[in-house]
């Protein structure tokens, strides 16, 4: 089971303005539905029911709507708004905190999807609009056209408990009509509830872990703890890929093996070099888009398939291990993916 060649976590792909990016919900509105009204410039506008997104917008009537109903544009004008629900872009998103945190990486993600040059955010900062509470960047680039185009991203705070709606608005540089148009559509969008997806967020205090994953892939969940031979105790939370219980994905800190991922690697390398008939691979490493570097090793034994890794996280070593078998490898490798690309402290 190799993590590198199982579907990469939700969002770890750059998001290009023909798809809707990786890591949030693609689907088609199940039933989208509009009405027409007029702002307070008094463009006429048309409110769009978002789906599955379980949120509603209002949009300038002149503009087109994507066949998955989520992206709306003016051609004639240069103008685009787009509208996604997103938790692992670059990084994973637990809040708008980790927006902020990462504001230059999302800005270059975006940047490289649209094709843009000279990119850089002009301003950023925390908004409020609707009684929702919303992190604002505004950032300009070049096109392939050599025309600059500004666009506001706003990062809105959804009722599930990860992730935040993206919201972005295109039109070319100082035209004030279509910023202000633009920013009147972004800030009529309304949630009407959590987002419908399958994904959820998991996490233990006492481990210390949170991670997102689907959830339809997990059985159940238990936490664990657990001494090891040299004597170091710990909490670890399972997550359980089927009613067999032999199958499972384990998370948790990783400081009783080691004080950073070398010496965690090392050490349970040890304890599987003792264990007769199991063939380790050599260490593998698998870097993410975050600067956070996975090191892992892959054992066989009999006809069971372990695998356990490690990355030093803000400072701490974290390890993800997964136990399972030949016929279900190809779930618990995408599962055992979305973690390592999800895990953060909690």
């Amino acid at each position: 089971m190799n993590p590198s060649s199982a579907s990469a976590p939700p969002g770890s792909d750059t998001p290009t303005p023909s798809q809707t990016p990786p890591g949030q919900d693609s689907d088609a509105p199940d039933d989208p539905s509009s009405s027409d009204s007029n702002d307070s410039t008094g463009t006429e506008v048309v409110t769009y029911d978002l789906g599955i997104l379980n949120a509603t917008i209002d949009v300038p009537a002149e503009y087109s709507v994507s066949d998955d109903g989520f992206t709306f544009t003016n051609n004639a004008r240069n103008c685009r708004i787009e509208t996604s629900f997103n938790w692992a872009t670059i990084v994973p998103i637990y809040s708008l905190a980790d927006i902020e945190n990462y504001r230059e990486d999302i800005v270059s993600s975006y940047a490289e999807g649209y094709g843009l040059t000279d990119a850089m955010i002009l301003t950023a900062g925390p908004d409020d609009f609707g009684g929702q509470s919303a992190y604002q960047i505004f950032f300009q680039g070049t096109d392939s056209s050599q025309t600059t185009l500004q666009h506001v991203l706003l990062a809105v705070e959804g009722r599930n408990d990860f992730g935040a709606y993206l919201l972005v608005g295109s039109y070319p540089k100082d035209s004030e009509t279509d910023h202000t148009q633009i920013y009147n559509s972004l800030t009529s969008f309304r949630i009407n509830g959590p987002v419908d997806i399958t994904y959820e967020r998991y996490c233990d205090t006492a481990a210390g872990i949170q991670c997102i994953t689907d959830s339809t892939q997990i059985s159940s969940t238990r936490r664990s703890s657990f001494t090891l031979p040299n004597g170091n105790s710990g909490t670890a939370l399972l997550l359980f890929l089927s009613s067999n219980e032999e199958e499972y994905i384990e998370v948790e800190q990783g400081l009783s093996a080691g004080k950073n991922a070398d010496e965690c690697i090392a050490y349970l390398s040890g304890i599987w070099e003792d264990v007769s008939g199991a063939s380790l691979s050599e260490i593998m490493t698998e870097s993410r888009e975050d600067d956070i570097i996975w090191q892992f090793r892959i054992v066989s034994h009999d006809s069971d398939i372990s695998i356990f890794a490690a990355a030093d996280i803000d400072g701490v070593p974290y390890i993800v291990g997964a136990s399972t078998s030949e016929e279900n490898i190809d779930i618990s490798s995408n599962v055992f993916a979305e973690i390592i690309g999800t895990l953060r402290p909690l």
